[in-house]
């Protein structure tokens, strides 16, 4: 996710002043959306507002129909996003996705921390049982003593008293972030294993976010394939010697995965490596402690043969979950990506449709799902409906179902 980067935590506003302006936005969000949601009514296909969550397999039993044109006779279970990014100010447009797309459910990676927003996510799980948050470490902390122990108790208290059911990492860390010392924080920081164990103690996954496109590491000019989007952010380009590699990147959050096999870290972004489909599968096959998702990295993986793509899903079928990168907030709708010219709920459909052509269809030569991201066409992998159901609903399902170990006394 590249729009919300949470790197409030960063900036040197007051914790005070920031609470308060967090606080009340969040509020009026809320409002606003909740609103909405009453007045739509739940979305046909998922659980009600009192249902308990994400119990319910696919109905399998239901009656067949015509299917999708790209796979006549096909019946796609309700589906889980595992990537979205959806402020409180979104409630109500988030509703209407998910009826108009078939979603059962909806993780939300940016339910914030305590005293900056995470209240306010709590609030819009109780209205709206469709969504699940996950905790963002607050970072803004970073140099305080015993840092990684005490998000480790905030990560134990999100999980067991407000029922978050993951942890969220953004590609801050690696990037953005640096000690008191302006020192950049690694990926593999040492400060941060309690947090790491913690995830792995609580039975909850740590989406990570490490690395992005190949072309942010090139020149930024009309040559970069990704020059549109780099244009509209010139904050995602990390060409230059003051910024890590890749490959040193990638490498420190390998490290962290093989220091803690009892957790499960699903890769966002395609294991940040779509450009390189080898990659990603030793990725899978040297940790098995390690997951990767879908969001926003269409375009790369339809790039590579289908026959390839459809190899890849089959032998990992258990260990990929369906996720689009939707962001939805008082700034309008973000779909993978963002630029000058938003997109607009009318934009949301064909977007989902891009996915299932792709995962689900034979066809050839689909347009780009986020055209900003380049202008290049991709070929559908066909999958088989195990598979799929596997990537739509069952591993996301099994992620998200608690396996609480007992509580433990937090660290002081």
């Amino acid at each position: 996710m590249n729009t919300y980067l949470h790197l409030a935590g960063v900036r040197r506003l007051t914790a005070p002043c920031f609470a308060l302006a967090t606080t009340l936005t969040f509020a009026v969000g809320l409002w606003a959306g909740c609103k909405e949601v009453g007045q739509r009514g739940p979305a046909p296909g998922v659980p009600s507002r009192t249902a308990p969550d994400i119990v319910a397999p696919p109905d399998k039993a239901r009656p067949a129909e015509t299917g999708p044109a790209w796979r006549p006779g096909y019946k796609r279970p309700p589906v889980i996003d595992f990537h979205g990014h959806i402020m409180p100010s979104g409630l109500g447009a988030l509703s209407t996705v998910m009826r108009d797309n078939g979603l059962r459910h909806m993780v939300n990676l940016s339910g914030r921390s305590q005293g900056r927003g995470l209240e306010v996510s709590v609030k819009v799980k109780e209205v709206f049982t469709e969504i699940t948050h996950f905790y963002n470490p607050a970072w803004r902390e970073r140099s305080t003593p015993q840092f990684g122990a005490r998000e480790a108790a905030k990560l134990d208290e999100a999980v067991r008293k407000y029922g978050f059911r993951g942890l969220k990492i953004s590609k801050a860390l690696g990037l953005y972030l640096t000690t008191a010392d302006t020192s950049r924080i690694p990926v593999d920081w040492p400060e941060l294993d309690p947090l790491w164990t913690k995830a792995g103690e609580l039975g909850v996954p740590v989406a990570i976010h490490t690395g992005d496109p190949k072309a942010f590491w090139l020149p930024v000019n009309a040559d970069n394939e990704r020059y549109d989007e780099l244009k509209s952010h010139p904050s995602w380009s990390f060409h230059g010697p003051e910024f890590p590699s890749r490959e040193t990147l990638l490498a420190e959050r390998n490290r962290v995965i093989a220091r803690h096999p009892r957790t499960t870290f699903v890769c966002v972004h395609f294991g940040g490596n779509p450009e390189d489909l080898d990659a990603v599968d030793r990725l899978l096959s040297t940790y098995p402690n390690a997951m990767v998702d879908t969001a926003a990295r269409l375009g790369e993986i339809g790039r590579h043969p289908p026959e390839r793509v459809r190899r890849f899903f089959i032998k990992h079928k258990t260990r990929i979950v369906f996720g689009t990168d939707i962001g939805m907030s008082r700034r309008g709708l973000m779909l993978g990506s963002s630029g000058d010219d938003p997109p607009k709920m009318k934009d949301v459909k064909p977007f989902y449709d891009a996915h299932w052509r792709f995962f689900e269809g034979s066809e050839t030569k689909i347009a780009h799902p986020t055209p900003i991201q380049g202008n290049w066409t991709i070929d559908a992998a066909n999958l088989p409906e195990d598979v799929l159901d596997h990537l739509y609903f069952k591993n996301a399902q099994r992620l998200l179902t608690p396996r609480l170990t007992p509580a433990t006394t937090p660290p002081p």
